[in-house]
């Protein structure tokens, strides 16, 4: 009995720790797309909000800043380079990352 027990708390820690990373990974891939179809279509289809909300969230979880359209105003604009950056950091880190529940969002273990 005790054995089924702690079989059963493994086995429900191991579920909540895949479901926990897929959770992470799908969030990552979904701003990451975004800055893909910006790099990738016509500037002016991409949704400017979502578009700065991506740029914010991978900037704020990697600490790579995005490259800047030094115009009339400064525009963040995401380059293929920010892009190889930004993948590359999580291949590198994503076992530093977590999800939490009570903010509802990915942070980074210090």
């Amino acid at each position: 009995m005790i054995k089924y027990l702690l079989f059963t708390s493994l086995f429900l820690f191991s579920c909540s720790s895949v479901q926990e990373k897929s959770k992470i990974e799908t969030v990552f891939n979904n701003n990451i797309e975004v800055i893909e179809d910006f790099i990738g279509a016509e500037k002016d289809s991409i949704d400017s909000k979502k578009l700065r909300e991506s740029i914010a969230f991978l900037e704020q979880l990697t600490q790579l800043e995005c490259d800047t359209n030094e115009s009339y105003l400064p525009v963040d604009e995401p380059s293929s380079n920010n892009l190889i950056e930004w993948k590359e950091w999580y291949r590198q880190n994503h076992y530093l990352l977590y999800w939490d529940n009570i903010d509802n969002e990915i942070k980074k273990k210090d």
